[in-house]
This record gives structure tokens, sequence and C-alpha cells, in this order.
């Protein structure tokens, strides 16, 4: 996963991505990427935990208005 992100920068800053774990999403900034396995995306864009409903991939990211936006494999 680290080899995509190195690979492909943030459009604002011209720098690569930095991967932070869903844990740690609450100091999450511009250009960083918050992941989490076992979550889904919750009703205002970050991740909440759903241990025990199997491997399910969720990322998120700050936007530039200052919400977040969140991509998962797993419905609301």
């Amino acid at each position: 996963m680290s080899t995509y992100v190195d690979d492909h920068a943030d459009p604002s800053t011209g720098e690569p991505y930095r991967l932070i774990s869903w844990m740690k999403q609450g100091s999450i900034e511009r250009g960083d990427i918050a992941y989490g396995f076992w979550a889904r995306c919750g009703t205002d864009g970050t991740i909440v935990d759903i241990l025990g409903t199997g491997p399910v991939g969720t990322f998120t990211i700050k936007l530039e208005s200052g919400g977040y936006y969140c991509a998962s494999n797993q419905p609301l």
C-alpha cells in the first residue's frame, strides 16, 4: 500500500501522501491518508470501527474545506 501512495503526490502541495492509522485520524492533516481495516465510513466522513465483520478496507482524507472524504468497500 505505501509503495502505491509514495508514487502519488498531494496535488495541493506536491508532497507524497502520508499514511496514518485510522486510530490517529483526529490528527489528520491535508496530505494524509488515514486507513483502517475492519472499519467503515461514518456519516461525518471519519472511520468507524466494526470489528468482527471481515476484512473491509477504508480510507479517509481531509478536504481543503475542512471536512473529510471517506471511501470503503463497506456500505454505511
